[in-house]
């Protein structure tokens, strides 16, 4: 399906395969992919359809992810702009619940609580399950940074009783959310099993990001050395796989695109 489709508009399955790319560290594949062609309109109008707001934020993660926040904060501010005026709008908590990511990489805990909290409010009010289970575990970890482990354990039981299966492609920042609870609650060894747990499994399953992330929270944690080998040999096998077999899903400037 993807191969057929350079000349149409991208959809829901591009978005699988656009964040999987992102996730193994592919960031510029991705970004490029998903940048629109120059006559394009780069944010989806607020009543478009939740597929085309699925492509938008994963554009923005990609950004994130990639350290160019300034780009990923000025296009969410952008679709703030456009979705404020829309309190029960499904793009709304899109939006929101990005935010709470960026405010994350940003270093601003409370600011990202607050907007994973209004992400998670209203996928709930839109019967969103599945899609509220980001906000609400990117909410566990804003408050467990901010030192308030009462908090962040009830986040992470709400994220329990949503019910959800386990999800391979949330799970390292499940576990890096888990950890910081438990280093906010004073159980450092605790902390320091899961982002090890973590840093382990998105190596076995190429989610390079996630990977990265629990090992320089295992540096903050006081392991620095041995994080620092490990982040080496990641950077490593991003710049391998970046180097591989470009990715050809669509061509640019063919399609509406997203």
């Amino acid at each position: 399906m993807l191969q057929r489709s350079s000349s149409a508009p991208l959809t829901v399955a591009h978005t699988a395969a656009f964040y999987g790319l992102a996730r193994l560290g592919r960031l510029d594949d991705a970004i490029q992919q998903l940048s629109p062609p120059a006559a394009d309109v780069a944010i989806p109008a607020p009543d478009e359809p939740w597929e085309r707001w699925t492509l938008f934020v994963t554009r923005v993660a990609a950004l994130a992810w990639k350290g160019r926040l300034g780009e990923a904060e000025e296009l969410l501010t952008r679709a703030h702009s456009l979705v404020i005026g829309q309190p029960a709008a499904e793009a709304r908590a899109y939006v929101a619940g990005w935010f709470a990511v960026l405010h994350l990489e940003q270093g601003r805990p409370m600011s990202a609580f607050r907007r994973a909290s209004e992400s998670y409010t209203l996928f709930r009010q839109l019967g969103r399950t599945f899609a509220a289970r980001w906000p609400c575990i990117a909410a566990a970890q804003a408050l467990a940074l901010t030192g308030q482990a009462d908090r962040a354990a009830q986040m992470l039981a709400a994220h329990e009783d949503l019910g959800l299966p386990p999800g391979l492609p949330d799970q390292t920042d499940l576990l890096q959310a888990r950890a910081w609870a438990a280093a906010a609650a004073g159980d450092l060894p605790a902390a320091r099993a899961q982002l090890e747990e973590a840093a382990d499994l998105g190596e076995q399953i190429g989610d390079l990001i996630g990977a990265a992330s629990a090992l320089h929270g295992l540096a903050r944690l006081g392991h620095a050395r041995d994080a620092a080998a490990r982040l080496a040999a990641l950077a490593t096998e991003g710049r391998r796989r970046a180097g591989g077999r470009p990715c050809r899903l669509r061509q640019r400037g063919r399609g509406r695109g997203q």
